[in-house]
């Protein structure tokens, strides 16, 4: 919510707000970076739109570099590395090792979270992932198909529907410090809760790709399009909304929302643990002693 207002924010100051909309720019922006590391993105994703999506001249573009821009991208390295400092020096003191071949992973996961997105299925609040052999891995390879797509389809359009390419370069900007966090050695390889700012900028690519589609077609003038769209955008929704309606009455039971995770992982200790302690604290004492027994083998 706080990266949504920076950005708000950021927008009115653009089109010519006073220097109110800067300090508010900052002060939400320092909020949403308290919350999560993935607004750490914001700099670069604003840079995005200014490019991608906001008139102007060269002399605006010029302002907003110096009144905007570079102020929050400093402010971005100081903050990075700060963090990093406190991660590494205080957190994990001699725990933080470079592992390159978890960013190889890092690419599949990716593509499974875009893949989730457009089709929905196979949630869960738990994902296991095995090594990948190296860059000739099918799995990479199909991550870094699908990468090479988005970019394509971004650089392509990038003049005509740049609101199409501002939201895949915010999907990919926003998934980039978890897989750092991941590629450092800490955290799950795979979550999906870190996927949720990033998808705003793919939904907002696909709204954007909607809208262009409609004014391509001419809608607007012929009813029976018209009613086929709206047809399609209904049964798109309602298929959303049952699924919604599932995962909400899952999540809100830890015990089937571990039950699941460990369906979809059944050797993972962590899984078994999860659903160990789902279990004791439902009181069913001794299926959470057949689920601890599980993990610690």
């Amino acid at each position: 919510t706080f990266f949504l207002l920076a950005l708000g924010a950021a927008r009115r100051w653009m089109l010519g707000g006073g220097s109110g909309w800067v300090a508010a720019t900052l002060g939400f922006w320092l909020l949403a970076l308290g919350s999560k590391e993935t607004a750490v993105m914001f700099a670069v994703v604003v840079i995005a739109y200014d490019r991608l999506v906001l008139p102007g001249t060269a002399a605006d573009r010029r302002r907003r570099l110096i009144g905007l821009h570079m102020p929050v991208m400093a402010v971005t390295v100081l903050a990075v590395s700060i963090r990093l400092a406190i991660f590494a020096a205080v957190e994990h003191p001699g725990q933080v090792d470079l592992d390159w071949s978890l960013g190889l992973v890092e690419l599949d996961v990716v593509r499974r979270y875009l893949t989730m997105l457009l089709a929905p299925g196979g949630q869960a609040v738990f994902h296991e992932l095995t090594p990948v052999s190296g860059w000739l891995d099918g799995r990479v390879l199909s991550g870094l198909a699908v990468l090479g797509v988005l970019a394509a389809i971004a650089w392509r359009v990038r003049r005509s529907a740049g609101m199409v390419s501002f939201g895949i370069l915010w999907f990919l900007l926003a998934c980039v410090p978890y897989s750092a966090l991941v590629i450092l050695g800490h955290g799950e390889p795979m979550a999906e809760q870190r996927v949720y700012l990033a998808s705003a900028g793919l939904f907002l690519a696909l709204g954007a790709s909607v809208a262009r589609l409609e004014a391509w077609r001419n809608w607007t003038t012929r009813r029976g399009a018209r009613v086929v769209f709206a047809a399609v955008v209904v049964s798109v929704l309602a298929l959303l909304s049952m699924h919604t309606v599932l995962r909400n009455a899952i999540w809100g039971n830890p015990v089937m929302l571990f039950s699941e995770a460990v369906d979809r992982a059944p050797t993972n200790w962590h899984a078994q643990l999860l659903l160990g302690e789902a279990l004791h604290d439902a009181g069913r004492h001794n299926d959470a002693i057949g689920a601890f027994t599980v993990a610690m083998q």
